[in-house]
């Protein structure tokens, strides 16, 4: 018996103290270690436990009338939520996500926050269709690019639709843009000839010049590319029938 009470209070005193969540207020908490403020509370017959991020007591109380309207409290429907709060909640959507993505959402949210054309701290009932559009046509970047931009946008706002914050999404309109066709410059039949003969003639290109102009006919010829050419071997090649 007294090998497993050794055995338990080792246990205990190996966990992590995480600290405890001390009432500071109506669904307002603070750890007891951290000092960091929560929510704790029932919201639509759910308990949720969520970090305010703060340890300053006034930034806790704001925070927490904003958190509760986010969560669909009845008693705060009135209140105004701005496009930062909105961007800064939505970013916890996409963390798990991989890094390279994560990366490129943030970067988008911390510019829809600086370069917003009426402001960060614009409700988002008052956002328009139009400040969407002023907001894309600030960037000069490729057609991939802009789709992103565009699909992060509709992203944002249907979500705030479908917590009942917004009647219909400002970004609804916003439509993908169609790639442009590469152009590849195609040399003739007759051009082509003349380029393998240059390379031939290339005696110092740090190459063999003929083993190079060798491959780029074989290629040109046979209609294959680099990767298919590479993983051919001698018995590929029936030399009797040509």
């Amino acid at each position: 018996m007294n090998r497993k009470r050794e055995k338990e209070n080792r246990k205990k005193k190996q966990k992590k103290d995480y600290g405890k969540l001390e009432r500071r207020g109506e669904c307002l908490y603070r750890n007891s270690l951290s000092g960091i403020y929560y929510f704790q509370g029932q919201i639509n017959k759910t308990r949720r436990t969520q970090s305010l991020g703060t340890t300053d007591y006034a930034t806790a109380r704001r925070e927490l009338i904003k958190r509760r309207a986010l969560l669909g409290d009845e008693h705060f429907s009135s209140v105004k939520i701005s496009l930062a709060d909105w961007c800064e909640r939505y970013s916890r959507t996409f963390q798990r996500q991989k890094p390279a993505t994560v990366a490129d959402k943030e970067r988008a949210l911390k510019r829809i926050v600086e370069d917003w054309p009426t402001g960060r701290n614009t409700p988002l009932d008052l956002i328009r269709r139009s400040d969407c559009d002023l907001w894309l046509a600030q960037y000069k970047f490729g057609i991939p690019s802009r789709n992103g931009y565009r699909w992060l946008l509709r992203d944002l706002f249907k979500r705030a639709v479908q917590d009942g914050l917004l009647r219909e999404s400002p970004a609804e309109h916003l439509k993908a843009e169609k790639r442009k066709p590469p152009l590849r410059l195609t040399p003739t039949f007759e051009q082509f000839p003349a380029i393998i003969a240059s390379v031939r003639s290339q005696k110092f290109n740090g190459r063999d010049p003929e083993a190079s102009a060798d491959f780029l006919e074989a290629e040109g010829l046979l209609g294959l590319g680099q990767a298919e050419l590479s993983s051919m071997t001698r018995q590929d090649v029936d030399l009797e029938r040509n």
